[in-house]
């Protein structure tokens, strides 16, 4: 009888921990949406050059919305391209090639430009946000010395496919 409750026991609180799990999950792709949504179409043509954004937010837009300006605290963000992975081909043999990068100019918008492929296939797109905020807030600092800098990086990616 005893080893029948102690089962019983030890089988309830391993469903416990699923629920925990599943749960943690959903919060995490909330968190995610929240910070990076793609405006790209899903199904695009070949031979055909597409743009589209980034809705981007960072906990440093609560430190300064102004981008690219000079002054105590500057904020550059940055769009790196990466090579497109084509999901039925590259099964294996995922790398990550830098092809561009594009600054941003009017939060919250990152801009996505000149996207064409030769190819009708699947693809994920992929891209890294790059966020950086340089504190120029130390008085009597030689030019020599670093400034400090807070850095934060979104990866983020759109699977398409390309027609003819």
């Amino acid at each position: 009888m005893k080893k029948i409750i102690t089962l019983i026991f030890i089988s309830f609180l391993s469903c416990n921990k699923k629920e925990t799990k599943l749960l943690e999950a959903n919060v995490s792709n909330e968190i995610e949406t929240q910070i990076a949504n793609v405006n790209f179409p899903d199904t695009i043509h070949i031979n055909k050059i597409y743009e589209g954004n980034i809705i981007y937010t960072s906990a440093f837009d609560s430190i300064t919305t102004k981008l690219n300006a000079d002054g105590e605290i500057t904020r550059y963000i940055m769009l790196i391209y990466y090579e497109p992975y084509n999901l039925d081909k590259d099964k294996n043999q995922f790398t990550e090639i830098i092809t561009d990068t594009t600054f941003t100019y009017k939060l919250p918008e990152v801009p996505i430009r000149n996207v064409q492929f030769k190819e009708p296939d699947k693809y994920q797109l992929n891209w890294l946000i790059k966020d950086m905020v340089i504190f120029d807030t130390i008085k009597g600092r030689k030019d020599s010395e670093p400034l400090p800098m807070k850095i934060e990086e979104t990866r983020v990616s759109k699977r398409i496919v390309v027609v003819k």
